[in-house]
């Protein structure tokens, strides 16, 4: 008996050892696809599956390498910096988890830590490679030009076939003006690495810079040849096609990077302005207004789109008049910090763009007053008289609204508490198809659906439009981040005939960390709008407060927030410069630095949406303005960086060498 015993437990040993064999197996394959994904520069799936991995074994250290890496690919350093920490508990010692932290903190500007991590490694290892390179692109961000040269000479003394050591030398060797040692560093990496997409990509970058377009397009097309989705081959493939007058062929070539991706302000400027020298004007226009759209600070698209239309348009068209507006806005904000010089430089701008604007000739002819310039002023309200546009109806409106709310905040302050652009955190949603536990035909896509509407109706949340469908956790990272959503949710549903149970996994936009996780059960009638509300509800009490200051008299202020966002007299809100509040890179929340708290305000009167109160500044000077941020006091700092850094051009350029 004991015998048979003994063989049972045995046998019971071996397929318990064999079902973990296999489980670990199964890690190091999920582990290998994300490493594959990693190295086919897919980030978004490698940060998928190496996620994917620590949740089934939080010790695994080569998936927190991974991460760190992946993050720092995509210029998220801060979350780079938490997974490489964590790598390093794990692997203490070792010396290329010590050089990734360092050159994380390039990344994040804190480049004392960063020189002293390259230094402790090069004490153990004099002659490690990436230590070497950290070391030169400090002396670049320290604009060290020539010790960087130095540096990379010694490094490629010692690794002579050194692909980075190459690139980098021929890359700064034309930055400090030697275009034949350029071209010797470049002739000697493509000998050794000619099967490198990324050698031919710069050989076709430094022959663009030396206005050598027929080998600038035939290097770009190399590297394409070696690698199809090399994006940036393909953008300075088409600039060097516009370099050579060949219009079509780069709106051929950039339409099919739009295809790719719609969200390219590149291409559609590069396109934009092959349309328009190829006299395709509207499509011109159309193409640079989309550019700068996706990026409305793009000084450079702004003025190529200013320029067309000035140069094809008349001045009574109505595309001018958004264009105009940029400026009048700017020139309202260089108003509000007592920079007139600036202000009247914005209103010329903005009235060269559409000279039949009301309200800008209005503010324009306002400013012109209080400077003084009489006559100016009189000359510009003579204008609008002339062409019809008197204020005596906006007058006539702003009198009935000012007696209709005298003795309330909106009269006091002049507002539309109901008409506010106020900060609103932006909600990607989602669901991922080939769920077997819905009981009706598309019923995930459905649920979905019906939480992004409800969304709407929270003051505080946008939900981006859809379609709702991604095909992975990855692919609901890069639209949610690409679109710019603060945070995004995919929702799993699990549905019968009598209830039904909804969980939303809620992560961080911008870094596809998670942030929480919110559930709800419901049966009985109406068990779909009650659950879907729940989720809504609690994803609406986990945000935190966000606000902005509209509008300042002396130390008192206007915010739009008010008592539905449960702000109420004594209330106090730290008030954090304009840009300074960000969302936490992992769970929920918002940071800011010290340097950027500007003071507090502690709450004197409110109305629904809007609040006043009193200014309690930090600093002597005083540097608060108009479109700064509030939070609640007690909001979580992050760790301080370093004083900030400003880089040349050329360390960003080298950054990119692979």
């Amino acid at each position: 008996m004991n015998g048979i015993k003994r063989s049972l437990f045995i046998v019971f040993a071996l397929i318990l050892a064999a079902a973990g064999f296999a489980q670990s197996a199964s890690i190091v394959e999920q582990y290998k696809a994300a490493k594959q994904a990693q190295f086919d520069e897919d980030y978004f799936g490698a940060v998928e599956g190496y996620l994917t991995v620590l949740k089934q074994n939080p010790a695994y250290l080569d998936p927190m390498r991974g991460l760190a890496e992946c993050y720092y690919q995509l210029d998220e350093y801060d979350e780079a910096l938490r997974w490489a920490l964590q790598a390093e508990k794990y692997g203490k010692g070792e010396l290329d988890l010590v050089n990734l932290e360092a050159y994380i903190r390039i990344g994040l500007q804190d480049t004392a830590r960063a020189d002293t991590l390259f230094r402790s490694v090069l004490d153990r290892e004099p002659n490690n490679l990436d230590a070497r390179f950290g070391l030169a692109e400090l002396d670049l961000a320290k604009g060290r030009t020539r010790a960087a040269l130095e540096k990379f000479r010694d490094t490629l003394a010692f690794s002579p076939d050194n692909r980075r050591a190459l690139l980098s030398l021929a890359l700064l060797s034309r930055a400090a003006g030697n275009d034949a040692a350029a071209r010797g560093y470049i002739e000697q990496a493509l000998r050794l690495h000619g099967d490198n997409p990324y050698v031919h990509y710069f050989a076709a970058y430094l022959a663009t810079l030396q206005k050598d377009f027929d080998t600038a397009e035939k290097e770009a097309k190399v590297s394409l040849g070696l690698k199809p989705g090399f994006d940036e081959a393909r953008g300075l493939l088409g600039s060097v096609l516009y370099e050579k007058n060949r219009f079509q062929d780069v709106v051929d070539l950039e339409k099919a990077r739009i295809r790719t991706n719609r969200k390219n302000k590149g291409a559609w400027f590069t396109v934009g302005l092959a349309q328009f020298r190829l006299g395709r004007i509207d499509d011109g226009i159309y193409s640079l207004q989309t550019a700068v759209s996706l990026d409305p600070e793009d000084e450079t698209a702004r003025a190529a789109l200013e320029m067309v239309v000035n140069v094809t348009k008349p001045m009574e068209d109505p595309v001018r008049s958004p264009l105009a507006d940029f400026h009048f806005a700017k020139a309202r904000d260089y108003e509000a910090r007592n920079m007139s010089g600036e202000a009247l430089f914005e209103y010329r701008r903005g009235i060269r763009a559409y000279p039949y604007s009301r309200d800008g000739r209005l503010e324009y002819a306002a400013l012109l007053k209080r400077a003084g310039l009489y006559s100016r002023y009189l000359s510009e309200l003579n204008f609008l008289k002339s062409i019809g546009k008197t204020d005596r109806k906006v007058d006539d409106e702003i009198e009935n609204y000012s007696s209709l709310m005298q003795d309330r905040l909106p009269g006091l302050w002049k507002v539309n508490q109901f008409n506010l652009d106020k900060p609103l955190y932006s909600i990607a949603v989602f669901y991922v198809p080939g769920a077997d536990n819905v009981t009706h035909v598309a019923g995930d896509e459905i649920l979905t659906e019906y939480l992004a509407d409800v969304c709407v109706h929270y003051g505080r949340l946008k939900a981006l439009p859809g379609p709702y469908e991604a095909s992975s956790f990855a692919a609901a990272f890069r639209t949610a981040r690409t679109e710019g959503a603060d945070y995004f949710l995919i929702l799993h549903a699990d549905e019968n005939e009598r209830d039904v149970q909804l969980t939303a996994d809620m992560y961080v936009g911008r870094t596809g960390a998670d942030a929480a996780r919110f559930t709800a059960f419901r049966t009985g009638n109406e068990r779909i709008k009650k659950a879907v509300k729940q989720i809504a509800d609690q994803v609406y009490a986990a945000l935190p407060l966000r606000a902005t200051l509209l509008a300042r008299k002396s130390a008192q202020v206007l915010i739009d927030a008010g008592a539905t966002d449960g702000v109420k007299p004594d209330t106090k809100l730290v008030l954090v410069k304009k840009g300074g509040l960000v969302v936490k890179s992992d769970g929920v929340g918002l940071v800011y630095g010290d340097a950027d708290v500007l003071g507090t305000v502690t709450i004197s009167a409110t109305d629904e949406e809007i609040a006043s109160g009193t200014i309690e500044r930090n600093d002597f000077f005083d540097r608060i303005n108009p479109g700064d941020e509030l939070t609640l006091l007690d909001a979580k700092k992050p760790p301080q960086k370093s004083e900030a850094v400003v880089y040349p051009g050329i360390l960003e350029v080298i950054r990119r060498i692979q």
